[in-house]
């Protein structure tokens, strides 16, 4: 059977980078969130005592006040210093990942990756793994890159990222509308990150 969309494309180091760096980008945008909800949930409780005269409508606003801007601080921390870090962590990861590929393999990895109705195929080499797209619990895109996140249904999640330009004799459009269709696990088709 003839695959609906097929990507095609040799391994390289800047490729590694690219992923490791959607990788990085996919995961920073929740950590501070997370963690700034947490930490003014725990302040505000260690604040409100038992007498309820101090829980008033100013301190209440001030608190409010307060979580915004750790919020900003934090968003604003994520987009400039954050993503300096991720930047240079991809690079490095990247760019081992990939020598340790060559000296594993002898040889950069060929790869190429089938979108037929129901799943889709990702080869490489002699191993071939096969995901349905119920599988799919995140879609995100770079400027160059898709990015999949498979598992967590079921099993250990992963990532299956790949080339925008890998995409062959199709519309990258038609394949985001195709994927957004068929992956009913995601709300709101593919998430850009900003890299």
């Amino acid at each position: 059977m003839e695959p609906i969309y097929h990507f095609e494309y040799t391994e390289t180091e800047k490729t590694f980078q690219d992923m490791y760096l959607m990788f990085y980008q996919s995961r920073s945008g929740y950590g501070y969130k997370l963690t700034i909800f947490f930490m003014g949930l725990l302040i505000l409780f260690m604040q409100v005592s038992p007498d309820p005269s101090i829980v008033t409508p100013k301190y209440i606003i001030q608190v409010a006040v307060i979580w915004a801007l750790a919020f900003l601080l934090g968003f604003l921390g994520n987009k400039y210093i954050y993503a300096g870090f991720n930047r240079k962590n991809a690079v490095k990861s990247g760019a081992e990942a990939y020598a340790q590929r060559v000296e594993k393999r002898g040889t950069e990895l060929h790869v190429s990756i089938d979108c037929y109705e129901e799943e889709f195929v990702v080869s490489f080499q002699e191993k071939q793994e096969q995901h349905t797209y119920h599988e799919v619990t995140r879609l995100m895109e770079t400027s160059t890159m898709f990015g999949t996140v498979v598992g967590g249904v079921r099993g250990q999640k992963k990532m299956v990222s790949f080339p925008k330009d890998a995409l062959k004799e199709a519309d990258i459009d038609d394949f985001r509308r195709f994927m957004t269709g068929k992956c009913t696990n995601v709300a709101g088709g593919f998430k850009e990150l900003k890299v």
